[in-house]
């Protein structure tokens, strides 16, 4: 058992690449276009230079947001040039992004900045270019697509996730598109992008389908319908979970009923007190029947089986075991007050003794505590860096003292960060009673999580 107590220090942000650079170069000033004065721009660009042999996030901030007001191709030169350098500085990267959509007010500076950003090697540059690209909908999306052909897999996540939050229609042709590609090389070589354009295009259009060629059908034949920032949705559908073990997905691997597709799987499990809640059969279930596997005891809350954390611990070892044929790489985290992992860090592989292990780990579990969503995503982030995916079961809101929430808009904005490089995806569980209050998962937590970073939330009944 490999245990972290609350409350959990912010993991430190990687040093600025600053630290390796001697200087920013000073850029030749621009001869149209250029709306600063000539000493006036020399001064900026010398501050810059200064922010970054220092390491100062603050000043390169400051010193961004003066370059963008000289709507200049220098002004995307500069930059770009600061932020390839402090991309890991949050400070830096969000005055960028601020930087940028003022660039957007002149053609010839947006045009030098998508050529500047696209030509860097950093991946993580291109990813900030992305959400900077956000910012201007309608220049921005066909550039952002641009990037779905991107050698890096995080680099296309990345630009299939803002494509899905413009929700345009030029867009949504190019997500189609990069999946019809992908259909071609079929089920195994499809990657881990595969995942986020299914999820997404169902979000954009309204319609769970399963290749490129049913979500192009789809949409030619509604296109009079789709509205540029909302699509097919029509308010309030589209982002409501499917009903966990109702099969609407088939693969070799499923957790209560939904597809597992990624290779480096981090499993996150609430075991906090209300776990230990026995829920009543589902409507329509062969409540009491041998086939339930015990005795009649009426609606299921004194059935011992229909404990969550029973359920929970069932679903798990079933996945395990399933994850260990496909070859897939693991780690199980589980939290309640504290945070626990099976292995301290990374994934791994389930044979050998390894698949006992994960098992043994499983069944010991007990519920207790209370639900620290928001610290258990952090850890994973910083302890699991290899995953692909996270899959978060729980019951309940966040929370550290079982009284007060977590506000959902502050867990965002850390996962938001945490996952800006990494590009996980988290598909969300939430044990759910019909027409029952308390006790219960936090939908609008989980379907802004699983929106937010590409995956889907389901109900568990």
């Amino acid at each position: 058992m490999h245990r972290a107590r609350l409350p959990m220090a912010a993991a430190a942000t990687a040093a600025a690449a600053a630290a390796v650079m001697a200087g920013i170069a000073l850029l030749p000033a621009g001869p149209v276009g250029a709306d600063l004065g000539a000493s006036e721009w020399k001064a900026i660009e010398e501050r810059a230079s200064k922010a970054v042999q220092q390491g100062d996030s603050k000043a390169a901030a400051a010193a961004v947001r003066d370059a963008a007001r000289d709507l200049s191709p220098r002004a995307a030169r500069l930059i770009v040039a600061v932020v390839s350098r402090m991309v890991e500085q949050n400070e830096v990267y969000e005055a960028g992004c601020e930087a940028a959509d003022a660039l957007g007010g002149s053609d010839k500076a947006f045009t030098e900045l998508v050529r500047q950003g696209k030509g860097t090697k950093d991946p993580k540059v291109r990813i900030w270019l992305i959400d900077a690209l956000k910012k201007r909908a309608e220049r921005g999306a066909p550039r952002i697509a641009e990037l779905l052909d991107d050698k890096e897999d995080k680099v296309q996540i990345a630009a299939v996730r803002a494509l899905v939050d413009l929700a345009t229609a030029e867009g949504t042709d190019a997500l189609i598109a990069l999946m019809e590609k992908l259909d071609k090389k079929g089920p195994g070589a499809q990657g881990v992008v595969y995942g986020d354009l299914r999820n997404g295009l169902a979000r954009i259009l309204g319609a769970k389908l399963d290749s490129g060629f049913e979500f192009r059908s789809y949409f030619d034949a509604r296109r009079g319908e789709f509205v540029n920032g909302k699509g097919l949705v029509k308010a309030g559908e589209g982002t409501g979970g499917a009903r966990g073990g109702g099969g609407q997905e088939v693969g070799s691997v499923t957790l209560f009923g939904q597809e597992i597709r990624c290779k480096n799987v981090v499993i996150i499990l609430d075991r906090s007190g209300s776990m230990e809640r026995a829920d009543p059969y589902p409507p329509g279930s062969q409540a009491g029947t041998s086939a339930r596997g015990g005795p009649d005891t009426g609606d299921g809350t004194n059935d011992p089986e229909r404990k969550r954390i029973a359920r929970a611990k069932k679903e798990l070892i079933k996945v395990c075991e399933e994850l260990a044929k496909v070859k897939a790489k693991v780690n199980i985290v589980v939290y309640s007050s504290d945070v626990e992992f099976w292995r301290p860090e990374g994934v791994h592989d389930l044979g050998g003794d390894a698949l006992k292990s994960v098992k043994d780990f499983i069944s010991k579990l007990e519920a207790d505590g209370v639900t620290a969503t928001d610290t258990a995503l952090l850890y994973a982030f910083e302890k699991v860096p290899q995953a692909d995916c996270f899959y978060l079961i729980s019951d309940g809101f966040a929370t550290h003292d079982g009284q007060s929430k977590v506000p959902t808009p502050r867990i965002l904005a850390a996962v938001a960060e945490a996952n800006r490089f990494k590009k996980v995806q988290i598909n969300c569980f939430g044990f759910i009673v019909r027409g029952q209050t308390g006790d219960q998962a936090d939908p609008e937590l989980m379907q802004a999580l699983a929106a937010q970073a590409g995956g889907t939330y389901s109900e568990i009944e």
